[in-house]
């Protein structure tokens, strides 16, 4: 038996697309830092001369780690991009306007520049 296909309302549908940018945010914000704790590991093991086949390896999951910012980044960009054009589709509805999630969506749009840069 096939399942009905539901529609959201579009005040679920604000809360969803700015959940996703939050998480979004917050996974850039991970793997900025991650990167930073790579970059000062690498670094602390070259200045107590480790072997160096560890700082190879070492240096390798801070390339690995360094390569999902950009994908991340991509990822963010793209749900902006779809909340923003939501809110401008259905940003006058009442529903919309005074729902939760309507003042941290414009937030999200408003400073997608700022999120976005390195």
């Amino acid at each position: 038996m096939p399942r009905k296909a539901t529609v959201q309302s579009d005040e679920k549908q604000i809360a969803v697309k700015t959940n996703i940018v939050k998480r979004l945010v917050k996974e850039v914000a991970h793997y900025r830092a991650e990167t930073q704790e790579h970059v000062d590991r690498v670094n602390k093991m070259r200045s107590e001369g480790k072997d160096p086949y560890d700082i190879k390896k070492a240096q390798e999951v801070l390339e690995e780690t360094r390569m999902m910012i950009p994908d991340s980044k991509r990822r963010l960009n793209d749900a902006i991009e779809d909340l923003d054009v939501f809110l401008d589709a259905v940003g006058d509805k009442p529903e919309v306007l005074s729902s939760a999630s309507y003042p941290e969506a414009k937030d999200f749009v408003t400073k997608r520049d700022t999120l976005l840069a390195d």
